[in-house]
Formats: structure tokens, C-alpha cells, sequence
């Protein structure tokens, strides 16, 4: 610190008197601890700032910190556990540290059945179970998916619970299971045996690459480290070259591999590794089977600081200013039911010189008090929150978008809405329960604060349509997580007009996800619980697309309009190309065919809008084929529905051919005739040309006009409405490129 004088005045033959102040910084956080508890996967952001309410600058630095770890060098040896005494079992392969307890494989002497071992974290054995297939050496390598213990035996995948019941068996097609890893990244298998390539095998064993063997590597375990710095996430346990034992990592990416280290403190032969945080909650540690004698040897690989971040992390607050801070508390890869501790130190050259932060994070499954954030787009959205709000009322749940002038309208699944500008709300409250439409007029998120809901909770269905919301909080394939309601599940959609459909095995949802509303139609009262694993297989082969919002088309793509129904388009699979679906001539839905299907959101008006943005109810629609740059109109055959637009209807059709270019300018059909309110009429142009389209009576005063624009050559269809008019004969006049014709029609009521 330095003095300043703040005032000097001189007074003849008087003395001289100053004031003096001390400069000084001063180091203010508007909290003094943080407390939060998360759910797994999920994360946080606390917002605060630290004011200088001194007269100098105050330089500061902060450093995370936690209290209760041990200082521990990377690769230093933690403990080891000889568990070939403790089993009495000399061919120890394979281990995995799941639910609290070490699972071991062994070969059982080579004498009987292999076993699995188990032990808790003090070496103590708990108990054995035999393994699922008997050979030399049994289980060479375990492996921890989440929910599964996974091993492999003579070319089968073997997944087994906690408590050694076997779930999964599967024949992989890898060359070699002898050492066996899970990237929980990617969600698939990775395999090698000492001398091989590396295999990539997915979920069901079906052999999806490799990666050549890393130089003359030899591999006898492998283990999977997401969190590693270079992003070389494939760990090796093999053979050093001064050393029994040494580890290497490869680079799943590009094959590259580099040497990690060489352990000197242990000796033995190397057998099946696992790198895991569920140890010990603040660290990242390779176990290893080391042999000869057969025991579990743990190294430190890394302290986990990375569930608290902290930005900025160094700076000067100049005199009576404050900075903004950013500390982001992250559950994801966590342990469950963990409590984590740590420290912000920030060291400052202000009064006290440092000052330290609480931070204290609880993972927790089941219901937590936290917050949903939704992401809300420009139009229509459908949302859904998987907690309860303590704020149910949607007027103050959306008070910060009304302020902003960016909400437009809410409606909820039973025809309830809420509209700012008229100062009417009619939605009872935020149900956990159900989904919402909003449509913005920007981009913005709204927050929500309150109780989770378990992902097993159940949803009350009422026979018919409803918007439903989505509980897990991770992605779910739509298939898969409405299994359990497929039988009296009509249809599904997403608020992007993908949809389900169980009884033409058709789907092209994707995944559900955490923050969307769904609507679904089922055929009777039916309680919904998602399926978030493959607990049995689902009825019939569906056929699973990608949305054309996700791999568009050359055709544009509808934008949403908050209304559409589902279209089911079928056809040889040797036809391609993609189809458009026109409401007076107006393009309303698009979809790509792929293996002779496709499915297609017809979209309809927005009557929010003044403009005709869509299908209109009951308005009759047409399919045209873009295959090698043209665009055609195409002949179909109806399987189920109707060939008019309804809202939240469901149509199947099947595609015949192509109709020909036509070779003249006419009124090719009108249909049905007599009509008694619609009717259909079909023109056709073999040139480009300005159409156009009239209706008079039999005494020649005009009616309406029907079409006047300019069209490509084809086949087109227009509506007539005749709702208004009287009963009696009414001509039609077709005007194009000098070419005239009169066509009758008659109108019945």
C-alpha cells in the first residue's frame, strides 16, 4: 500500500498541514459459497461478481482447490490387492470397478469352472458366480458400459448385471475379444488380442472398423479414458522396453499412438485394465491386473477438478468497479449419490490478501430441485419441461418474453391458450405432464425452477390426441422409448411433423429428447412409461428414416406452421427421387424417397398469419415426383385416408408412375361432376405459359377467377368452391398462350 495526499495546504508563517489516505483495493463477492444439487448428465451456471469498493486497482488471480484430496503424483502407485491369494485362483484376467466393488475374472486354476470374482474396495472377497461360457482361460477382459458388465469368451459378447445375471449374449464379429473396452463416447465395443489390428464393433457385435496395430505394440489390456488432454482416449497395458509393464494411448481418430509411461514400481506380467472415476470421486485411476503373482495394482492418472470451472481466472478490477464471473458446475461422467467438494481461492492484493469460496456439488438420481432451460426458435416451438414448476402460472412463467414483445401465443394439448396481446390466458397451469406449443417471434430460452420427475414416472394417456411431455434426460430412439405403449399407439409426431407410425412399421422421429413435447394418439386410455433400454424385442421390422429436416432434399422445406398431418408415401424401391405434396400449386410438404418409402408432414395455415401459408382444411392436394431435374406430376393409389388435407390426419398412398408430359393446352378433367361444394380441376400445359382460369354462369357473367400466374409446363389441379354459389351449370374458361377452351360443369345442393 502507498500514501497520497488529498489535500496540501500552505498558510504563511503557519505550519503546514496534510491529509493523507491510504490507497487501498478491496476484494468484494456478491456470494460467499455455492451449493448446488444436480441430477447426472446435467449442469449449471452460477453468475456472479466481485466488487472493488477501494480507491487503487485490485490485481487478483483465483485457483480451484480441493481440500480433502491428497496431493498424489500422476502414476503414482495408490495401492495393490493380491487377489490370486485371497480367490486362490492363479489366472486372474480380467477386472472392472462397478457398483462400489471390484469384479474380477479368473480362470479358476484352469481346473474348473471360470469364475467371477467380486470384491469390495478393501480386497475382501464377497462372493463368485460361474461364468456364462467354460474354456482355458474364460473372460480375459472386463469392460463397464453403465448398466452392464461386459465380457467376451471364444467370440461372444457376454453383458451381465451387477448381481451376475446374464442379459445380453451376443456373437461378435471381431477377430479377437482378449482384451475388450467400452467407448461410452461413441457407444461401442473396441477389441484387439496381443498382436492384432484393433476391431470396432457396435452395439450388436457387428465388426465396423479397425485401426492397425500401433507399430509392434503389444496389447493385454485396454481401457477407455474420455477425459484425456490429447484426445488419445484408447489406453494400451502392455510391455515396456526397460520396464515389465508400461502404458501407451492411441488416438481412435487417425491410429495415432504415442508412450504414456513406463511403470517401474510394480513388476509382473500385464493383464486387463479399466481407467474409472468411480473410485475415488475426485481422481481418474488406471486398474490394472498385474500377474505373478496376480493382483490389482491402482495408479493415479489425474485429479478431477473438472466438475467446477471457473472464467476469468486472472484480472484487475480498476477502483470502485466489479467483474463478472462464470462458474459452471458440471454432473456429467459423475458418480451417483456423490457429494464433491472444492474451493475458488483467489489470491488479490487487496485487504486480506485471499479469500476462499466454498463449493460444494451433490449428484443425486431421482427428484432434485433444480432448473429446466428451454431453447425456444423463431415460429412455432413444442416444449416440455420434465420438472414440476413451483411457478404454474404461464402468464409469470413467460413474463420476461411478453416484456421483451417476443411471445406470441401459447396453447397447451386441450385447446386452451394464451394470447399477450389480447390479455387472455385460459391454460390452467404448467403440468410436468404435458407439452406446450409456443410460437416466438425471435430467439430466446425461458427458465424454469422446481422438481424433477423420475424418467420411470408414468403419463396418464386419454384415448385420442394429446401433447405429452418427454421425462429422461438423455436421447431416446422414438421406437424404443414408446415401446411399451406400441400396441395401442395410432401415431406419434414431433413439433417438426416427423412421426411413428407402429402399424406400418414406419418412424422418422429419431431420437426423443430432453426440452421437446410430443403429440400422440392413442386408441384407448393407456399409461405411458419410456423405455430407455432394450428390455424385450418390439413387434414388427420398422423402417427408421432420417427426417428431411435433418438431410433435406433439393425441394424446399416446409417451415412449421403449428398444424400438419402425416403422409405415408410408398413405392417400388427401385424408384427414386423426391416428392412434393401442392395445395393449389402451392408446395406444402416435401420428403425424400429412400427404399421406396418416405414419410412427409403436409403442412396447413397458420391462421395466426394473414397470409395462406399452408394446406387448407378439406383442400384437396397433388403429388409431383423431382427425379433428374423434373418436376412431374405422379399417378397413386390411396391405402388409407384421404387425399384432402385434415389436420392431424394420417393418409398411406402408394406411387404408380409418372404421368406423361402433356401434349396440349386444355381442362384435362373436373371431378366429381355434378360436385355439390369442391371440385377438382386438372389443366395441362406442354409450354410454359400465362394460365388463366375463370368461371361464369350460363348467361356469361363472371364468377370467380380461379388461377392467373404464370406455370411451367405439366399437369396441374385447382379448386373450385362452390359453397356460396346456387345450384345450376357453370362454365369454366381455360385461357394459355392463345389456346381457348370452355369446359361445363354442374353444381348440385
Amino acid at each position: 500500500h502507498s500514501l497520497v495526499a488529498e489535500e496540501v495546504e500552505v498558510l504563511e508563517d503557519e505550519v503546514t498541514e496534510l491529509d493523507f489516505e491510504l490507497l487501498h483495493a478491496e476484494f468484494t463477492p456478491s456470494r460467499d459459497e455455492f451449493h448446488l444439487v444436480l441430477e447426472p448428465d446435467n449442469d449449471h451456471i452460477f453468475e456472479f461478481e466481485v466488487a472493488n469498493g477501494g480507491n487503487a486497482p485490485l490485481v487478483w488471480m483465483v485457483e480451484r482447490n480441493l481440500p480433502e484430496v491428497p496431493d498424489l503424483e500422476v502414476w503414482e502407485l495408490r495401492e495393490t490387492q493380491n487377489t490370486q491369494e485371497t480367490a486362490d485362483d492363479d489366472q486372474i484376467n480380467g477386472v472392472v470397478f462397478a457398483a462400489d466393488h471390484y469384479f474380477v475374472s479368473g480362470g479358476n486354476n484352469r481346473e474348473d469352472d471360470n469364475k467371477i470374482y467380486v470384491f469390495n474396495r478393501d480386497g475382501e472377497l464377497i462372493r463368485e458366480f460361474d461364468q456364462f461360457h467354460q474354456s482355458d482361460y474364460g473372460i480375459r477382459d472386463l469392460c463397464w458400459d453403465g448398466e452392464l458388465i461386459w465380457g467376451a469368451d471364444e467370440g461372444i459378447l457376454y453383458g451381465f448385471d451387477t448381481d451376475g445375471e446374464l442379459v445380453h449374449e451376443i456373437e461378435g464379429e471381431a477377430g479377437s475379444y482378449r482384451s475388450l473396452i467400452y467407448d461410452s463416447d461413441n457407444e461401442r465395443f473396441i477389441s484387439a488380442d496381443i498382436t492384432s489390428d484393433i476391431y470396432i464393433s457396435d452395439r450388436d457385435g457387428h465388426l465396423t472398423g479397425t485401426i492397425d496395430r500401433p507399430g509392434d505394440l503389444r496389447t493385454y489390456g485396454l481401457a477407455y479414458w474420455p477425459d484425456d488432454p490429447d484426445g488419445y482416449n484408447l489406453y494400451i497395458f502392455g510391455r515396456g522396453e526397460e520396464t515389465d509393464l508400461a502404458v501407451s494411448k492411441v488416438n481412435l481418430e487417425n491410429g495415432d499412438f504415442s508412450l504414456v509411461t513406463e511403470i517401474a514400481d510394480v513388476r509382473g506380467r500385464p493383464g486387463g485394465i479399466c481407467i474409472t472415476n468411480l473410485l475415488d470421486v475426485y481422481s481418474w485411476v488406471l486398474i490394472g491386473i498385474v500377474q505373478n503373482p496376480d493382483r490389482i495394482a491402482i495408479w493415479q492418472l489425474a485429479t478431477n477438478y473438472g466438475w467446477f470451472e471457473i472464467e476469468p481466472e486472472e484480472g484487475v478490477i480498476e477502483a470502485e468497479a466489479s467483474e463478472n464471473f462464470r462458474l459452471v458446475l458440471d454432473a456429467t461422467g459423475l458418480p451417483i449419490d456423490a457429494t464433491f467438494e472444492g474451493e475458488l481461492v483467489f489470491t488479490h492484493d487487496g485487504i486480506g490478501g485471499e479469500t476462499i469460496i466454498p463449493v460444494t456439488l451433490e449428484v443425486q438420481e431421482g427428484e432434485v430441485h433444480t432448473y429446466r432451460e428451454l431453447d425456444l426458435s423463431i415460429g412455432w416451438n413444442l416444449v416440455s419441461a420434465n420438472l414440476q414448476p413451483d411457478e404454474e402460472d404461464v402468464e409469470v412463467l413467460m413474463a420476461d418474453l411478453v416484456e421483451a414483445d417476443l411471445l406470441e401465443m401459447m396453447k397447451d394439448g386441450s385447446g386452451h391458450f394464451y394470447r399477450p396481446d389480447y390479455n387472455f390466458n385460459n391454460i390452467p397451469g404448467w403440468s410436468v405432464n404435458e407439452g406446450y406449443q409456443v410460437k416466438m417471434r425471435d430467439y430466446a430460452e425461458v427458465r424454469l425452477v422446481g422438481w424433477t420427475v423420475l424418467r420411470e414416472e408414468p403419463i396418464d394417456l386419454e384415448s385420442g390426441w394429446q401433447i405429452i411431455s418427454y421425462y429422461p434426460n438423455f436421447p431416446i430412439e422414438a421406437t424404443l422409448a414408446l415401446s411399451r405403449i406400441e400396441e395401442h399407439l395410432v401415431i406419434a409426431k414431433d413439433g417438426y411433423g416427423n412421426f411413428y407410425i407402429p402399424a406400418w412399421d414406419y418412424s422418422n422421429m429419431g431420437d426423443m429428447r430432453t426440452g421437446r413435447g410430443y403429440y400422440v394418439n392413442v386408441d384407448e386410455d393407456v399409461e405411458l412409461v419410456y423405455v430407455f433400454e432394450h428390455e424385450e424385442a418390439m413387434s414388427g421390422n420398422i423402417i427408421h428414416q432420417s427426417s428431411v429436416y435433418t438431410e433435406p432434399g433439393l425441394l424446399p422445406v416446409h417451415s412449421r406452421t403449428g398444424s400438419n398431418m402425416s403422409l405415408l408415401v410408398t413405392t417400388d424401391p427401385s424408384m427414386t427421387g423426391e416428392v412434393g405434396i401442392y395445395a393449389s400449386d402451392e408446395l406444402v410438404g416435401s420428403g425424400v424417397i429412400r427404399d421406396g418409402i418416405c414419410g412427409i408432414a403436409v403442412w396447413g395455415d397458420d391462421l395466426t398469419t394473414d397470409v395462406i401459408d399452408g394446406a387448407i382444411e378439406g383442400e384437396p392436394f397433388e403429388l409431383k415426383l423431382l427425379c433428374d431435374g423434373n418436376l412431374n406430376q405422379i399417378g397413386y393409389t390411396l391405402l388409407s385416408g384421404k387425399d384432402v388435407y385434415n389436420q392431424d390426419a394420417l393418409s398411406v398412398i402408394k406411387l404408380t408412375e409418372s404421368v406423361d408430359m402433356p401434349d396440349e393446352f386444355a381442362i384435362v378433367s373436373a371431378y366429381p361432376n355434378p360436385f355439390n361444394s369442391l371440385m377438382k380441376l386438372n389443366y395441362s400445359l406442354p409450354e410454359a405459359a400465362n394460365v388463366k382460369l375463370n368461371v361464369f354462369d350460363l348467361a356469361g357473367r363472371h364468377i370467380t377467377e380461379l388461377v392467373n400466374s404464370r406455370r411451367q409446363a405439366g399437369i396441374y389441379t385447382t379448386t373450385f368452391d362452390g359453397s356460396d354459389l346456387a345450384s345450376g351449370i357453370y362454365m369454366i374458361r381455360f385461357e394459355a398462350r392463345g389456346h381457348t377452351s370452355q369446359y361445363k360443369v354442374t353444381l348440385v345442393k
